[in-house]
């Protein structure tokens, strides 16, 4: 084998070898989705509606996120829930396009690292209705989304990144026991269809 020739093998494995080192660096500590991983149920509970039985919101519960991860050693991260409402058909106190905030939970902060994820706790979004409103097929049809932000703070407390997550489905349960899965929202309050109509306000 001639100088050259093992020269230019010699270079060929060097740059082999720098590009993989350039990706291992490049690549990140662990991938997470946009979700990181939180998820969401709607609890329903069993009531008596102005005259008739059913079912209606009474919280959404969101479960933390597993994979928010830091930046750099010991990062404070956090994330927080909002839960918005909107009519959808369009004959409700706003425009089925108006989604209002009802509830907006304070920023929950954990410390996180490149290889540790921070550690959280469920935040718990409480409904509030409006009588004789949130309440369907007697009266307008309520929906619930629910929105988690996520955070991660530099040293002096301002924000170095962020991130958004509608939560796309829910498992719902009424009074403890699941009852099926619903896509995008919570739906509100609800009339048993065998209970009869609810009775005038």
């Amino acid at each position: 084998m001639s100088l050259v020739t093992r020269s230019r093998k010699a270079l060929t494995t060097a740059l082999a070898l720098a590009f993989v080192a350039v990706i291992a660096t490049a690549a990140p500590t662990m991938a997470a989705s946009p979700s990181h991983g939180v998820s969401a149920t709607c609890r329903y509970k069993t009531v008596n509606l102005n005259g008739g039985t059913g079912f209606e919101l009474n919280r959404i519960v969101v479960q933390p996120p597993t994979t928010l991860f830091g930046h750099f050693p010991n990062q404070t991260v956090g994330y927080r829930v909002i839960v918005q409402r909107s009519y959808p058909n369009n004959d409700g106190p706003t425009p089925h396009d108006k989604w209002v905030g009802v509830f907006k939970s304070k920023i929950q902060t954990s410390v996180a690292s490149p290889d540790q994820a921070g550690v959280f706790t469920p935040i718990r979004a409480g409904i509030d209705y409006v009588a004789g409103v949130d309440l369907f097929p007697y009266g307008y049809r309520s929906w619930f989304r629910t929105i988690v932000k996520f955070y991660r703070f530099d040293a002096d407390g301002s924000v170095e990144s962020h991130g958004r997550h509608k939560v796309p489905h829910f498992q719902a349960y009424r009074d403890g026991n699941p009852i099926h899965i619903q896509y995008g929202i919570c739906d509100g309050a609800w009339v048993d269809p065998l209970s009869g109509p609810p009775q005038p306000l």
